[in-house]
């Protein structure tokens, strides 16, 4: 090597290790979201159908046994035109005698679709019903109902948000909410039934009440339970105000069906 002669410096490739751009909140969120995947996961296996609502635990008795709503006196007609099928529009005419639970003349209007159900009745004293549900998604439904007397009568109103899950069903009810009086006043009541078994769900009733605002609020909590057979279905609710109510309801045939209800009222025994 020549005396003077300069060397050229060569280039080391130096690691530098990556900076992490995940946070710790974000670790807890993945960690929390992992949790929940298992859960699912281990509920999915579970093979849990959904159990129906707490509102519709005894229908099988009260609706398709008990003859009760379909009961009335006198004579009844009802004159119906469907003007279209999709979207669903009809308008009925209903004309009873010697009823004391139907009134002389009713008229009612029904509009549907996919999405939005709408239906209202009017009879000869002027008292409008109307209903109308609004489906936001396949699993939750909202659910209104408005009653308003010509004369001085009540005018009630009521809110219902039901949530239809694959083993569970949730909702929230409100009845004449108001927040005119200075405070909350209505009745508010909220269900929960779950299905642990795929005969058995659990659930539970939260109703939370005031009448006026200058009066403290009423709260009773319910329970109930609903176990489903082959071909038997049996429930039972417990109230906060120590009242049991139980039903069976059983299918013996094709067209044959019995069931039972038993309500009774539990008190503590005096010293």
């Amino acid at each position: 090597m020549a005396t003077g002669e300069k060397i050229a410096p060569v280039p080391v490739p130096v690691s530098v290790p990556a900076r992490s751009t995940s946070s710790g909140g974000g670790s807890w969120f993945s960690s929390i979201q992992n949790v929940y995947t298992a859960f699912q996961a281990r509920r999915d296996t579970l093979g849990l159908s959904n159990p129906g609502t707490v509102d519709g635990m005894s229908k099988e008795v009260q609706r398709d046994v008990f003859l009760t709503n379909s009961m009335f006196t006198g004579m009844r007609a009802d004159i119906t035109k469907v003007f279209s099928a999709s979207p669903m529009f009809q308008t009925s005419h209903a004309f009873s005698i010697g009823s004391q639970g139907l009134p002389p003349y009713t008229f009612l209007s029904s509009y549907g679709t996919p999405k939005v159900f709408c239906h209202a009745t009017v009879d000869n004293d002027a008292q409008l019903s109307a209903r109308f549900n609004y489906r936001w998604t396949d699993s939750f439904v909202t659910r209104t109902q408005t009653q308003v007397a010509s004369g001085p009568g009540p005018f009630n109103v009521q809110v219902d948000n039901d949530y239809t899950g694959k083993d569970f069903s949730a909702s929230v009810k409100a009845l004449n909410p108001s927040l005119l009086d200075g405070g909350l006043t209505g009745i508010f009541i909220g269900h929960y039934l779950q299905s642990v078994t795929p005969g058995l769900a659990l659930g539970m009733e939260a109703v939370w009440q005031r009448q006026v605002a200058n009066a403290g609020p009423d709260t009773v909590v319910n329970y109930v339970a609903k176990y489903r057979g082959s071909d038997w279905i049996a429930t039972a609710n417990l109230s906060g105000m120590s009242a049991l109510s139980t039903s069976y309801w059983r299918k013996l045939g094709e067209k044959v069906e019995v069931g039972a209800e038993l309500n009774m009222q539990l008190q503590a025994g005096m010293g």
